[in-house]
């Protein structure tokens, strides 16, 4: 029997480490034949090893797995023999450190997602104010308030009533499925759904001013108190009154008491404000009274102040009636009672069932008659119509009320007739006058094609939609050469630029001449040619020989229309020119006669003559013998023929001046003009004098000659 057990044992540890998901490595369990004892602290050591494994599962799971391993080790196990002692004997590996190392990682990652897979309190119970008077019934912190700890309330007296105010949702109350019931009271909030309480067990429910309507989440509730003052409750007929003490709805909209059993002990429905849904305007009206509670005993106090002398009259049967109205007005648009009824339940004056009852009913009336309509118009200053009108229809006395429409580019500035109202027989007419939104403004600009600015840009505004013009400026000196897609256009709501590009006009040209005083151009003329108000400058030109004396005519300007013209007048420069070295040689280029030097001023007139030299006759002169003076050296040569007898040398060229401006100027200035030869010391006036006599009486003989023809 003790074998049996044993056997059982080592079955049930087998079967064990087969069902819990497996180590990495298997064990070994060894069973010594001789040893009658299961080895617990491997055991021990591989459950732990295999717990860290099973994270994932919850730790009570861990602690039943552990103290399943570590049961009594004093059970005998039974004997194995030696031959299948190997065969059955299984390997025992323990993890070896990575391993655990990987082990620790894996938990803190499964703690990791644990912790983030916890919902947020606001999640499921999103009001502050409910939050903490849960965690005050519960005598815990708000941030240790759970779902599992909802469940505690109404499980002990300590937690079995939640008082809170200014609470706007009960949402996660529904959470709260334990314990034997409890309390709430939330008052002078905004609570309007009681659903999430629908399955709470409660023992009273205090709601005082709140918005709630709809009492249909409370009818499987057996409630002993409910305190709904002040909230929109106009129907109690979904309320399980079965356990009901004291029923308290004052101050809402509750026609119909007559559900309400005679054994609540008491009910407060006080100041009920009750309007009736409309009917058709009648002079005569009837209507019924509020219903009140069956089997009660009347009071004293009944129907009062029942408008345009209406009349209660009691029906058979006594908790409720009917209110005549005789001849009514048709002007009138409602009629109205109060109501304040205290009575018992019973006639037993032993009982204290007491209700109470009062209020008042407003009974509107629809108006049957049809109005005439209200046309709406939407239009401009000018009466012209932007939309379409709208036609507003109705019934007489109703209200109206026009609304504008939004017109793109347009504002309303006026309206004609009433917006708001109420229709009437007779037709009415409401009119939005518009006006054109302030267009954002269009500038225009006047450049050239690099856009530089030439003249003041020029800003233009007006009203959205409505046209604008722009022309291009006459500016001196260029012309429009493009004209903008966009010169005219419209107002838009955005800034609109508009350019007109210029380009030079050609200018005429102007002419610059260089002339000496007497007039004489000393400078080839040149011309000018650019743009109308392009700058010019005229430089003064370095001419050898001649000094800028003056400047007629404008040297720094603009081109324009206009031809201009700019006179350089110069004057010579009276200066020593360089040396003309004259020359004497035979034919055959030897020298004959020492050089002469004849020195003079730039820009004066020379005559060079040959000389007679004895023993040569004077063939021919190279280089100029007349000319001006310059700057530069020059070289006159003349050539002689040696003579085999002496002869009379006669000159070849007359002496005579080269030109009457250039010599007689030099002569009123005093200037020397002679020319002295240095081998004869002869002066150059002499050849002048005998050129001069000669000629004179070759004329003399010549006019004589002809005067003796004559006679």
């Amino acid at each position: 029997m003790k074998q049996n057990r044993k056997h059982k044992f080592l079955l049930f540890i087998v079967v064990l480490f087969m069902i819990v998901p497996s180590v990495n490595e298997p064990f070994k369990v060894f069973a010594n034949s001789n040893e009658e004892e299961l080895d617990v602290s491997s055991v021990e050591n591989v459950t732990q090893n295999e717990a860290k494994e099973l994270a994932v599962n919850s730790t009570e799971q861990i602690e039943l797995l552990q103290e399943k391993a570590t049961m009594d080790a004093s059970i005998d196990l039974p004997n194995v023999p030696n031959d299948q002692e190997n065969s059955e004997e299984q390997a025992v590996q323990t993890p070896d450190a990575s391993e655990l190392k990987q082990l620790e990682i894996q938990q803190v990652e499964i703690e990791k997602e644990q912790k983030s897979s916890v919902e947020s309190l606001d999640s499921w119970m999103p009001d502050k104010n409910l939050q903490t008077a849960v965690a005050k019934t519960l005598k815990i912190t708000v941030s240790e308030l759970t779902k599992e700890q909802m469940q505690r309330l109404g499980s002990e007296a300590s937690t079995g009533q939640i008082t809170a105010k200014n609470v706007a949702s009960l949402q996660g109350m529904e959470y709260t499925t334990g314990g034997t019931g409890i309390v709430l009271q939330t008052t002078n909030g905004t609570i309007n759904d009681l659903s999430p309480i629908e399955n709470v067990r409660l023992l009273q429910l205090i709601i005082t001013n709140n918005d709630v309507s709809n009492l249909s989440p409370l009818k499987g509730q057996s409630l002993g108190l409910l305190s709904a003052e002040n909230n929109n409750i106009s129907d109690l007929s979904q309320l399980n009154f079965s356990n009901m003490k004291i029923l308290a709805v004052d101050d809402n909209h509750i026609s119909d008491l007559s559900m309400v059993p005679n054994y609540v002990g008491m009910v407060l429905a006080r100041n009920q404000k009750i309007v009736n849904a409309e009917i058709p305007r009648n002079e005569n009206i009837k209507i019924d009274s509020v219903k009140h509670v069956l089997n009660y005993d009347f009071s004293t106090k009944n129907f009062s102040n029942i408008s345009n002398n209406g009349l209660f009259i009691s029906n058979a049967s006594p908790y409720f009636g009917s209110i005549t109205w005789e001849n009514l007005d048709l002007s009138v648009s409602s009629i109205q009672y109060e109501f304040d009824r205290q009575y018992s339940f019973s006639t037993d004056s032993r009982k204290n069932n007491k209700v109470y009852y009062s209020g008042v009913v407003v009974q509107p009336f629809s108006n049957e008659i049809k109005a005439a309509p209200v046309t709406v118009k939407y239009l401009d200053e000018k009466g012209t119509e932007l939309a379409l009108s709208e036609l507003l229809t109705g019934k007489v006395g109703e209200a109206y009320e026009a609304t504008e429409k939004i017109i793109n580019g347009w504002v309303i500035k006026e309206i004609h007739g009433e917006a708001r109202g109420v229709y009437t027989e007779e037709a009415q007419e409401v009119a939005y006058i518009y006006e054109r939104v302030e267009g954002a403004p269009v500038t225009t600009y006047y450049q050239d094609e690099e856009g530089n600015e030439l003249a003041a840009p020029e800003l233009l505004t007006g009203k959205v939609g409505e046209p604008y013009e722009t022309n291009g400026k006459q500016v001196n000196g260029w012309e429009i050469i493009d004209i903008p897609g966009n010169a005219n256009g419209v107002y838009t709501e955005e800034a609109q630029e508009v350019v007109y590009l210029y380009e030079r006009k050609k200018a005429a040209p102007i002419t610059v001449k260089y002339q000496d005083v007497d007039g004489n151009i000393v400078e080839p003329t040149i011309k000018l040619a650019g743009d109308i108000g392009e700058p010019y400058t005229v430089e003064k030109k370095e001419i050898e020989g001649y000094s800028i004396k003056e400047v007629s005519g404008n040297p720094v300007g603009v081109f324009s229309e206009e031809e201009q013209e700019i006179l350089f007048i110069y004057k010579k420069i009276q200066e020593q020119s360089a040396n003309i070295v004259v020359r004497y040689q035979d034919n055959w280029g030897n020298k004959i006669e020492e050089d002469t030097i004849v020195e003079g001023l730039i820009g004066e007139a020379y005559s060079i003559e040959s000389k007679a030299i004895d023993g040569y006759t004077f063939k021919e002169a190279k280089g100029e013998i007349f000319g001006l003076f310059t700057k530069d050296k020059q070289e006159v040569t003349f050539i002689y023929v040696k003579d085999n007898a002496k002869l009379p040398i006669t000159p070849s060229y007359p002496a005579k001046l080269v030109t009457k401006n250039s010599l007689i100027p030099n002569l009123d200035k005093g200037k020397n003009n002679k020319t002295t030869f240095p081998a004869t010391g002869t002066k150059q006036n002499n050849s002048f004098m005998i050129g001069f006599i000669m000629l004179a009486g070759t004329i003399l003989i010549y006019y004589r000659k002809k005067y003796k023809k004559m006679k």
